[in-house]
């Protein structure tokens, strides 16, 4: 029995089963017949037909899902539903996150570009990246990969989430990262020394607000440094 990519595997047994029933029942209509004097012999070939179609109709019986049953999917983690009293999954996801923005996401040069530096205060860019980064995971290396996926991934879902994360980051007070010389493709994830103080907070008041960017932070994000931090007061120093 074949299959295309359109097509579940689950709907595929349900029609051989369905196939197999009807020509079940054709037979045995036959054999009934067969026994009522309509007919003084069966062949050799009758009888060898019904008992293969007995066989087939068990296995396909056997190989079927139960019906209305899904194949399970594994679970994707949402980074707005963590725990609050376990800091454990937040630290490991976000450390997940960070490897694979590293090593895949940021050597997209519109994804660096619309990706803030304070991308990590923000729980709805996190979630974005988070799920894209389960996409990618799923049409590379999961147990069902295939280039359709990975199509639709690169088509479809990176330009939609990049797109998004620009509109979220509208208007943010931290500049995107920029590499440091034209050309170069080192890639770096904006302030991931401030990981740990963010799983701190989603994970223990994530109601209140987010830590405060240093003035540290904000100067390593901000062209022209220092001078261009505003003071408490609205100035700049």
């Amino acid at each position: 029995m074949k299959h295309d990519d359109l097509t579940e595997p689950g709907e595929v047994a349900l029609a051989a089963v369905s196939a197999l029933s009807r020509e079940f029942e054709a037979m045995r209509r036959d054999h009934a017949a067969m026994k009522k004097g309509l007919r003084n012999t069966a062949s050799a070939t009758q009888v060898t037909q019904l008992a293969q179609a007995v066989t087939d109709l068990g296995e396909a019986m056997r190989k079927a899902p139960a019906a209305g049953k899904k194949d399970e999917a594994e679970p994707v983690p949402s980074w707005l539903n963590l725990p609050l009293d376990d800091p454990e999954p937040a630290q490991q996801l976000l450390g997940d996150l960070i490897a694979w923005m590293r090593d895949i996401y940021l050597r997209y040069g519109d994804a660096r570009k619309s990706l803030p530096a304070c991308w990590m205060w923000h729980g709805e860019i996190v979630e974005e990246l988070v799920w894209l980064m389960f996409a990618w995971t799923a049409a590379y290396q999961g147990p069902q990969a295939q280039v359709r996926l990975a199509g639709d991934w690169h088509d479809r879902q990176r330009p939609g989430v990049t797109k998004r994360i620009e509109t979220y980051a509208d208007g943010c007070d931290l500049l995107a990262h920029r590499d440091q010389t034209p050309g170069s493709t080192t890639v770096s994830v904006p302030l991931v020394e401030a990981a740990d103080d963010i799983v701190a907070w989603w994970t223990e008041r994530r109601n209140e607000p987010g830590p405060v960017p240093t003035r540290e932070q904000i100067t390593t994000t901000r062209p022209g440094g220092l001078s261009v931090v505003p003071t408490t007061e609205g100035g700049r120093r």
